[in-house]
């Protein structure tokens, strides 16, 4: 023993210790050793905690499709609410058809208003209907004179074509047979920056 700390030199450097090796891949190996197997354990506790989460989320996501899935059959097994299922289908493939109406389609929202703001108070409005730039309106009134006033006035617009046409007509009921009340349908069509 005596002979083998004569060969090892006297240092007091702590930042090179006297049995530190001196090349690459022996220090590689002892790091490997050492260091590497505490950070491989670390790193698989990482990724087995990991798991174990996404696994109870996934078994809670589960339970609750199956719990929804239950309710919906529950539900859907009395008729009212099979009735009220396929009209609510309805209407959900309704707006899908006016979504794609609405893209392929102008909107005459704007010609509207202006029907809507040119129309008396005294008329009671029935229908209405756009065909291209052709629109009919059904309506119902009390007197002679607001009519015609308002055909004059729809003539008078720079945006519908003077060719306005007017229909009476005078339906009564037997209950209803002294009713005051015109039904009459205004015919006209727009003008547009083409023609």
């Amino acid at each position: 023993m005596p002979l083998a700390s004569k060969n090892l030199p006297q240092s007091i450097n702590l930042l090179d210790p006297v049995l530190e090796p001196e090349d690459i891949w022996t220090k590689a190996y002892n790091w490997i050793v050492n260091i590497g197997r505490v950070l491989l354990v670390f790193v698989e506790i990482i990724v087995l905690a990991v798991f174990y989460i996404r696994y109870t989320y996934d078994k809670v996501k589960n339970d609750l499709t199956e719990d929804i899935n239950r309710k919906i059959l529950s539900v859907l097994s009395l008729p009212e609410n099979r009735r009220d299922e396929r009209k609510f289908r309805s209407y959900l493939n309704l707006i899908d058809d006016i979504k794609l109406v609405q893209d392929n389609q102008k909107l005459n929202s704007d010609r509207l208003a202006i029907i809507l703001d040119t129309l008396p108070q005294e008329f009671e409005l029935q229908t209405i209907s756009f065909v291209g730039n052709r629109v009919s309106l059904s309506l119902l009134s009390r007197d002679f004179d607001s009519i015609s006033a308002y055909t004059a006035d729809l003539k008078e617009n720079p945006l519908i074509d003077e060719n306005v046409k007017v229909s009476l007509s005078k339906e009564a009921e037997e209950e209803d047979f002294y009713s005051t009340d015109i039904e009459f349908t205004v015919s006209f069509k727009f003008i547009t920056s083409e023609e």
